[in-house]
């Protein structure tokens, strides 16, 4: 299975998205700002590099749950899917980390739980029939 994050809405401060497994639309993002990796990281500050990465579904001691994460991102670690805190703006929920949510504005992405619930089943599914990969866009 290939994810395929698209970023749509790159705001300052904040860049909004969308997931998909193939053509189909599975929910929106929110991550942090997008940065030229030239620009270097900044830590909190910065969405992951555009690439192709691994994701694999392991325990979060931040969550306190299982969650999916994505795997060899130079310069990142603990990168996760995972919802976004409905009273606080994503930058400061993120963290480099990718949430996720079944609607959107230009603040941040909500409903959060049943976008993780369903991509989390969906990544279950995947990884007993082979592997599950992240095209960041």
């Amino acid at each position: 299975m290939e994810l395929k994050l698209t970023r749509d809405w790159p705001l300052l401060d904040r860049t909004i998205g969308r997931l998909y497994d193939d053509e189909e639309f599975l929910n929106f993002t929110g991550e942090d700002p997008v940065r030229k990796r030239e620009e270097g990281k900044i830590y909190g500050n910065t969405a992951i590099w555009p690439g192709v990465y691994r994701v694999t579904l392991s325990y979060s001691n931040r969550f306190k749950r299982i969650l999916p994460e994505i795997l060899g991102v130079p310069d990142f670690t603990g990168i996760r899917f995972h919802g976004a805190s409905p009273k606080k703006p994503v930058e400061f929920s993120t963290l480099g980390c990718i949430c996720v949510g079944m609607s959107k504005d230009v603040e941040g992405v909500y409903d959060c739980k049943l976008a993780l619930d369903a991509l989390i089943m969906r990544i279950k599914v995947a990884l007993l029939k082979g592997g599950v990969t992240v095209k960041v866009e």
